[in-house]
């Protein structure tokens, strides 16, 4: 009974370990590039101070961005979006 309380609890630390290590491996890098774009957009404001987006999630912008970046087919959707909001103007061009 002993021999087998140690099997299941061997197993269940293997298990647990491959889905840790498993879940790292899954995550995408977060790139700086990525958390300053967002971080603008995130910023943005109408001439009231509201959001003009008042869905944007920042965190969700980052993991999407970082994807595309991820990417050499849609790489050029976040090199664009990244020199847009680099302009001054920004909020208002960038849609």
């Amino acid at each position: 009974m002993a021999r087998l309380r140690l099997v299941h609890t061997l197993v269940l630390a293997v298990v647990l370990a491959a889905q840790a290590l498993g879940g790292l491996a899954c995550t995408q890098p977060r790139s700086q590039r990525c958390r300053d774009v967002c971080a603008r957009q995130a910023e943005c404001r109408d001439p009231k101070g509201k959001e003009l987006e008042p869905s944007f999630d920042e965190k969700e912008c980052v993991a999407q961005c970082s994807a595309l970046e991820t990417d050499a087919e849609t790489r050029h959707i976040v090199d664009e979006r990244v020199a847009c909001f680099a302009q001054p103007d920004a909020c208002n061009r960038c849609k």
